[in-house]
């Protein structure tokens, strides 16, 4: 009996570390992750545009969407005249000849 309660306080202990885990990589770090790539996406459009983003500016940017995106996002993809971003690593740049054949 006591062998038993042994591997199942083992294995519950171990189920819950794991969810604890999973909980912390869902809630904190991926939202940190998708941060860091709209803010690369910002950067990125900024610079095509000719502007040059200052250090201030891309940390503000940042902490505006880790914060946005903490404990979960309600959308799927950002859209507009600079740029299309659809997840980490799958956004792109609109060119200024592109937005000048949409006018």
């Amino acid at each position: 009996m006591s062998n038993y309660l042994y591997w199942s306080g083992l294995v519950a202990n171990i189920a819950l570390m794991l969810f604890v885990a999973l909980c912390i990589w869902v809630w904190f770090i991926w939202p940190f992750v998708e941060a860091m790539s709209i803010t690369r996406c910002f950067i990125c459009a900024s610079k095509t545009s000719g502007c040059k983003p200052t250090v201030r500016a891309i940390i503000r940017t940042l902490k505006y969407w880790y914060l946005d995106l903490l404990f979960g996002r309600g959308w799927t993809r950002i859209s507009n005249r600079q740029f299309e971003w659809e997840g980490v690593g799958n956004w792109r740049i609109h060119s200024s000849k592109e937005t000048q054949e949409v006018k």
